[in-house]
């Protein structure tokens, strides 16, 4: 009992292992001989008395042991609750989709489990994963929920919940093929699809669009906007290093920023690879302020190193070399359908409110206006700067790029930097065109030495 187990604890060590080894020794005895005087007393059994007392019973209805489950992370359970009692499955895979990173499998599992557009296109457009691959993937999901397809199938409830799997001429098992989509590749995806929407688009008519319907074009519209973003900073970063480099809250303005202004302030930074990206891919709304772009350079900038992107004439001709860009998608359906009915986010406009001395160069270029143009931006680097080596360097840039008309100020570039540099002269080229020639003579010889080996002058 509990009075003999407290007093053995109490017994010296050599004590209580002697009688131990007796009681054991008696219990063997007792099963080889069978003699009572060797029987053992038994213990007393315990009994354990518990008294349990019910002091409240509360009833919960189906939805408030759903929203339970959720809050749980119990996402089975609260499905099997929804399927027994009628209840928005579409509330778990919310939960589900907003608590895990997005990825292919988040994306199929729980986003395309989802009916309602308005809330799926709504994180399409605004949540931006971590990574560049991902990024691609959400906006690829994002144009299949809005083809032309899923537009023409949409009701005009309010709620926008119809069956965005239905389609016009798909079977059973064609619908399989939205849950499947990111297993294929973007030429597959774009191919399944191409080979219907032409037929859907021509029975779409912006005037008969419902609100859902409009919203879902308007969407799709903004996804391919993004896309050709991301595209665009792909190349910005390089093929090689865009998953190493690839920055969330860059890639979060730059989808958005006017691309004029984005091209200004990559050539304000000397970035002229940036600046190249943006003439090749988005050449219909930045090559028109080329020029306005392209003086907006570090005046302390070489400028050889934006050599690849200055205007140029073709070789014995009068017409300016037409800038090649990379061939551009076709237009989608859905830009053609809203076109003139959304404002232009990339209007230049305001480069030339900023600078109106530089809406002369505005537009499509002439031969005129590229000389004008190379002879202004040659005076405005020496009268802001002073680094009359970097004056010389453009305008013989563009004398090497056939430009011509540049031959006097390449001449007087060429007397100005021997004054400054070989003569240690402080003058500017303004200065330098109010002399007369025989002046200019004068200062050039009057830091002549007498080892000197030549001179040229004009």
């Amino acid at each position: 009992d509990d009075d003999e187990e407290e007093e053995e604890d109490d017994m010296p060590v050599v004590r209580r292992l002697s009688r131990r080894s007796t009681i054991a020794g008696k219990q063997i005895m007792y099963y080889l001989t069978e003699n009572g005087r060797f029987r053992t007393e038994p213990r007393r059994q315990k009994v354990v008395q518990c008294t349990y007392r019910l002091f409240s019973l509360q009833s919960r209805t189906p939805e408030e042991l759903f929203y339970r489950r959720i809050t749980a992370e119990e996402y089975g359970e609260a499905l099997r609750l929804a399927d027994a009692y009628g209840l928005d499955k579409d509330i778990v895979f919310q939960s589900q989709w907003n608590s895990k990173p997005v990825s292919p499998h988040t994306i199929q599992d729980y986003l395309a489990k989802i009916s309602k557009h308005a809330w799926v296109l709504s994180e399409c457009l605004s949540r931006i994963p971590d990574r560049y691959d991902t990024v691609m993937d959400l906006l690829n999901y994002g144009l299949l929920r809005t083809s032309s397809g899923a537009v023409l199938q949409l009701s005009a409830t309010a709620s926008g919940a119809a069956d965005w799997r239905t389609d016009l001429d798909a079977s059973a098992d064609e619908l399989d093929e939205f849950g499947n989509v990111l297993m294929l590749s973007n030429a597959e995806r774009a191919e399944k699809e191409e080979c219907r929407s032409d037929a859907r688009a021509r029975k779409l008519r912006l005037a008969t669009l419902t609100d859902d319907q409009r919203l879902m074009v308007e969407s799709r519209v903004k996804l391919l906007r993004y896309k050709d973003r991301l595209v665009t900073y792909e190349s910005i970063l390089g093929r090689t290093k865009v998953d190493e480099n690839y920055d969330v809250e860059f890639f979060r303005s730059f989808r958005d920023t006017n691309l004029v202004k984005s091209a200004l302030k990559f050539a304000q930074a000397g970035e002229w690879s940036s600046v190249d990206a943006l003439f090749c891919r988005h050449g219909e709304k930045t090559l028109p302020h080329r020029l306005a772009i392209l003086s907006s350079f570090p005046e302390t900038m070489d400028p050889k190193e934006y050599k690849y992107i200055v205007p140029e004439i073709t070789k014995g001709g009068n017409e300016v070399v037409e800038f090649v860009g990379v061939e551009q998608r076709e237009r989608d359906w859905a830009e053609e359908l809203l076109e003139g009915s959304v404002e232009d986010g990339d209007d230049g406009q305001f480069v030339y409110d900023l600078m109106p001395a530089l809406v002369k160069f505005r537009d499509k270029l002439t031969s005129q206006k590229v000389t004008r143009w190379y002879k202004q931006r040659a005076v405005e680097i020496e009268s802001l700067s002073g680094l009359v080596d970097n004056s010389l360097k453009l305008i013989a840039l563009a004398i090497e790029k056939h430009v011509k008309g540049l031959d006097d100020l390449h001449a007087d570039l060429q007397t100005l930097e021997t004054l400054v540099y070989e003569c240690g002269h402080e003058i500017s080229l303004t200065e330098l065109l109010e002399l007369p020639l025989s002046r200019q003579l004068e200062l050039i010889l009057s830091r002549a030495q007498a080892d000197d080996s030549a001179l040229f002058v004009r």
